[in-house]
């Protein structure tokens, strides 16, 4: 089962998708996608809770 050597977070799945910088794990690739953002130098994450409502992860899939 994969997991995260840092947070200890496991899933399920092919389609789900764990962001190795803020540690919350997506259903699918849209949504990890539309949590990052291009400002600075290597991005960053948007806040799940400030995320439109059609675009919030599910935290914690497969936890």
């Amino acid at each position: 089962m994969p997991s995260c050597i840092v947070c200890a977070a496991t899933w399920t799945g092919t389609a789900p998708c764990h962001c190795t910088a803020c540690h919350v794990t997506f259903t699918v690739i849209e949504l990890f996608d539309a949590h990052r953002h291009g400002r600075g130098p290597h991005g960053g994450c948007l806040d799940p809770p400030s995320s439109p409502p059609a675009r919030r992860p599910r935290v914690g899939v497969g936890r």
